[in-house]
């Protein structure tokens, strides 16, 4: 959730990231909703769905961003990808 709104920047509701998180929609709007709360997210409402995005606002925007960066960010995720690959030549 923070990855896409954080690093994505992007607007989301709360069926995209309960199907890319492949949690329940109820959980992820009750962790939308303490986000909210906790102006670390800002909330709007069109066509009856919450979307959702980073409160550029708040005070603590760019040091919880840098921190989003650092440990979910492209480096981690590349990380991540490139763990499973094999260092071997093919063949060997």
């Amino acid at each position: 959730m923070l990855v896409r709104t954080y690093i994505d920047d992007d607007e989301c509701s709360i069926p995209e990231i309960a199907a890319m998180a492949g949690a329940c929609s109820g959980t992820i709007g009750r962790e939308f909703r303490r986000l909210v709360d906790a102006s670390v997210l800002t909330s709007r409402v069109v066509d009856g769905f919450m979307l959702v995005r980073a409160n550029h606002q708040a005070p603590f925007y760019r040091a919880l961003h840098d921190l989003v960066v650092i440990a979910l960010g492209p480096a981690e995720q590349i990380g991540e990808e490139l763990a499973g690959l094999s260092l071997d030549s093919p063949g060997t």
